[in-house]
Order: structure tokens, then C-alpha cells, then sequence
């Protein structure tokens, strides 16, 4: 497993893309859109088949989750133009380190780790996890990328 983090880690630094170590503040003011388009593309094309605000595309390795494409609904794939405010970049390509975000807990249940559940917020098993509403799950409330949003 550090051998593959380590792999990781040489091409992340390699592309500019360093691990956020200085808390949420930071991580939300850095970053920025990908300079690729075909990852800005995928991203878009997630938040329109999901019918959801935004989507990211990121990889894990056991202590960070590296985010390489993230686009809205109506976001331009080749600028930084935005139809409205929501739409201008969130997190941006970067590194994130793993606790803060979602995906510790859904890669457990994909994982086997954790069991399949179903709630009136969530339903996850090992080919998909769905949090229909973050606002409403305990866990993820009160985090700085939930709150206001």
C-alpha cells in the first residue's frame, strides 16, 4: 500500500498538486479548474445524469483524495466563465486529506468494511452509495463544505 501511495504521491507533485495540510480555509482557497477539458466534461456530464448541482472526479489512496475534474451543471469546460456564482469552482483540482470528506465511509461499505445500509438519507451497498441529502445526515451537517452551501 505505500509503495502505491508513494506512486501517487510522485505523479500528484509532479502535476503541481500538493497535499492541503493547513484545514478547510486553505483547501477552499486554493485550487482551481482543470486543465483538462475532457475531465471538466465528465465531471459536467455526472451532474447532469444525476441531476445534482456539482461533480467531482477524484482518486484515493489511503491518506488523501485527490480531486482532478469538478464542474456544475452549466459550467464552460475550455474558461473560467460561470452562468452564475454558484457555479464557480468549489474545491478545484487538489489534494485533500481523506478525513475531510465523504469518501472514508463510502469506501468502506464498497470495500466490504462496513455493511450495506439503507436509510431515509442514504442508501449504500457495494456498487453505489447515495446521500440524497448531506444537510440531513449528522455526520456531515455541520462541515464547512455543507453549512451555507
Amino acid at each position: 500500500m505505500l509503495h502505491l501511495q508513494l506512486t501517487l504521491a510522485r505523479y500528484f507533485r509532479s502535476a503541481g498538486i500538493e497535499p492541503v495540510r493547513a484545514g478547510v480555509e486553505r483547501a477552499l482557497a486554493e485550487g482551481g479548474r482543470s486543465s483538462d477539458a475532457t475531465l471538466t466534461a465528465l465531471a459536467q456530464l455526472g451532474s447532469l445524469k444525476l441531476q445534482c448541482e456539482r461533480s467531482f472526479i477524484s482518486l484515493i489512496d489511503t491518506s488523501h483524495q485527490y480531486i482532478i475534474g469538478e464542474a456544475t451543471r452549466s459550467h464552460a469546460l475550455y474558461s473560467d466563465r460561470v452562468a452564475s456564482p454558484s457555479d464557480a469552482i468549489y474545491l478545484g483540482v487538489r489534494a485533500l486529506e481523506l478525513h475531510w470528506g465523504v469518501c472514508p465511509t463510502t469506501i468502506q461499505v464498497f470495500t466490504g468494511a462496513r455493511k450495506p445500509f439503507t436509510s431515509n438519507v442514504i442508501t449504500a451497498d457495494p456498487d453505489f452509495y447515495i446521500i440524497r441529502d448531506f444537510t440531513a445526515d449528522p455526520t456531515y451537517a455541520d462541515r464547512e463544505y455543507i453549512v451555507g452551501w
